[in-house]
């Protein structure tokens, strides 16, 4: 697997997110003998599936309804509803030119009780 130091990354950033990008391979940062990162090549699905894994406000709603689910007071939303909205999120940040997650927590501000 290729490796390029961290020196290296700054003075030819462009160069090996194209070699990323061609090769389809990951290539790992090195800084000081030590792998710290690794570049890799990501398309739109599995990009949208790292935020919605990662997204803090996803992984905290996944906690609620963890708990919810464990205590026995889940009741749901309709499969449906979930997929237009999430599907109407995913246009507005495509459009915007913004992260999903960006959306997402802007909406949750904007639904948040004022004080």
């Amino acid at each position: 697997m290729p490796t390029v130091n961290v020196r290296e990354l700054g003075r030819n950033t462009a160069g090996v997110l194209d070699t990323v990008a061609t090769t389809g391979r990951p290539v790992l940062v090195v800084r000081n003998g030590y792998v710290v990162a690794a570049v890799v090549p990501i398309d739109s699905d599995a990009l949208e599936d790292y935020v919605l894994a990662t997204a803090p406000e996803y992984v905290a709603s996944s906690a609620t309804v963890d708990r919810e689910i464990a205590a026995g007071t889940f009741t749901g939303h309709r499969l449906e509803d979930v997929e237009v909205e999430m599907a109407e999120t995913a246009a507005e940040a495509e459009r915007r030119g913004v992260p999903y997650s960006i959306v997402v927590a802007e909406r949750e501000a904007a639904e948040a009780p004022q004080e």
